[in-house]
Protein backbone atom coordinates (compact mmCIF):
# COMPACT_ATOMS: atom_id res chain seq x y z
CA UNK A 1 0.00 0.00 0.00
CA UNK A 2 1.04 3.27 -0.81
CA UNK A 3 0.35 6.58 1.00
CA UNK A 4 0.04 10.28 -1.05
CA UNK A 5 -0.02 13.10 1.05
CA UNK A 6 -1.04 16.24 -0.05
CA UNK A 7 -3.14 19.50 1.11
CA UNK A 8 -4.87 20.33 -2.14
CA UNK A 9 -6.31 18.37 -4.97
CA UNK A 10 -7.23 15.14 -3.10
CA UNK A 11 -10.01 14.32 -6.13
CA UNK A 12 -8.03 14.78 -8.64
CA UNK A 13 -4.88 12.93 -7.58
CA UNK A 14 -7.96 9.71 -6.52
CA UNK A 15 -9.07 9.87 -9.93
CA UNK A 16 -5.96 10.53 -11.77
CA UNK A 17 -4.33 7.21 -10.48
CA UNK A 18 -7.36 5.46 -10.86
CA UNK A 19 -7.53 5.82 -14.19
CA UNK A 20 -4.23 6.05 -15.56
CA UNK A 21 -1.95 3.44 -13.15
CA UNK A 22 -5.31 1.34 -12.01
CA UNK A 23 -4.56 1.88 -8.22
CA UNK A 24 -7.21 0.87 -6.19
CA UNK A 25 -8.12 3.69 -3.74
CA UNK A 26 -8.69 2.72 -0.07
CA UNK A 27 -8.68 5.53 2.73
CA UNK A 28 -8.30 9.06 3.49
CA UNK A 29 -6.91 10.24 6.63
CA UNK A 30 -6.64 13.25 7.21
CA UNK A 31 -4.27 14.67 4.47
CA UNK A 32 -3.22 11.00 3.25
CA UNK A 33 -4.71 8.97 0.44
CA UNK A 34 -4.27 5.67 0.64
CA UNK A 35 -3.80 3.35 -2.50
CA UNK A 36 -3.21 -0.09 -3.47
CA UNK A 37 -1.40 -1.68 -6.05
CA UNK A 38 -0.75 -4.55 -8.32
CA UNK A 39 2.96 -4.18 -8.50
CA UNK A 40 6.03 -3.41 -6.09
CA UNK A 41 6.00 -0.64 -4.12
CA UNK A 42 8.97 0.82 -5.37
CA UNK A 43 7.67 0.79 -8.93
CA UNK A 44 4.23 2.36 -7.64
CA UNK A 45 5.49 5.18 -5.86
CA UNK A 46 7.60 6.00 -8.86
CA UNK A 47 4.30 5.64 -11.10
CA UNK A 48 2.15 7.62 -8.93
CA UNK A 49 4.81 11.07 -8.56
CA UNK A 50 5.42 10.89 -12.32
CA UNK A 51 1.68 10.66 -13.13
CA UNK A 52 1.11 13.50 -10.63
CA UNK A 53 4.06 15.63 -12.27
CA UNK A 54 2.60 15.43 -15.61
CA UNK A 55 -0.58 17.24 -14.88
CA UNK A 56 -0.43 20.84 -15.27
CA UNK A 57 -1.10 21.42 -11.31
CA UNK A 58 1.27 18.15 -10.09
CA UNK A 59 4.05 20.12 -11.09
CA UNK A 60 3.44 23.46 -8.69
CA UNK A 61 1.94 21.25 -6.17
CA UNK A 62 4.05 20.28 -2.90
CA UNK A 63 2.87 15.95 -2.08
CA UNK A 64 5.04 13.22 -1.08
CA UNK A 65 3.99 9.41 -2.01
CA UNK A 66 5.18 6.92 0.33
CA UNK A 67 5.32 2.77 0.89
CA UNK A 68 3.20 2.22 3.84
CA UNK A 69 3.56 -1.74 5.40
Amino acid sequence: MISVFSSFKHDAIKELLEQEAGFKFVKKAGLKQFFEFSTDSEAAIITAKSLIKSTDWGKALYFSVISEN
